[in-house]
């Protein structure tokens, strides 16, 4: 998958301008298909034979990072259509389109419930998360090392502050 990306990234170099890569690409039924397979294995969405919409996959698909897209097809895991996976920290939200094992594991870590959203998962799983687990217990003992941290101060800080705040009355 990864050298039929790189073929369809080449296109953009044979053409001129933008127009003529598009008549191109919606004239060649070939072109076209590869447009769309590749689409669906990498964003995970299938897409209509809409024009606008092929086009619009070759877009993406062009200024898709290829290391993105090698994580992508290394990738053991796969979620259900419409799934999210939601974190506090927005780089670390998950779909099928931005999915890669080292995000699947963080997810399954802080919440073993997310397995419901996988349409596939490996087979070794558990050892998976297990492994993971040992590494990220001794990274944050080792970053906290028994002290308490700026977040944990600033909580009881602000708690504090507001046990001393009035409540407003409304005469």
């Amino acid at each position: 998958m990864l050298e039929k990306l790189q073929k369809l990234k080449e296109l953009k170099g044979k053409f001129a301008t933008g127009s003529e890569l598009s008549a191109f690409i919606l004239s060649n039924d070939e072109v076209t298909k590869e447009i769309q397979s590749l689409y669906t294995y990498f964003f995970g969405r299938i897409i209509s034979g809409c024009k606008n919409c092929i086009f619009d996959a070759f877009i993406q698909l062009f200024y898709l990072d290829m290391e993105t897209a090698k994580e992508k097809n290394e990738c053991l895991f796969e979620m259900k259509r419409g799934a999210l996976c939601l974190d506090n920290d927005k780089t670390k939200n998950m779909t099928q389109a931005n999915i890669t094992n080292e995000l699947a594991l963080y997810h399954l870590r802080k919440n073993p419930n997310e397995k419901r959203k996988f349409t596939k998962l490996p087979e070794n799983i558990e050892e998976l998360l297990k492994g993971s687990e040992v590494n990220e217990s001794k990274t944050e003992t080792g970053a906290l090392n028994g002290q308490k941290t700026n977040i944990v101060k600033q909580a009881k800080k602000t708690s504090k502050q507001s046990l001393r705040k009035p409540a407003l009355t409304v005469k």
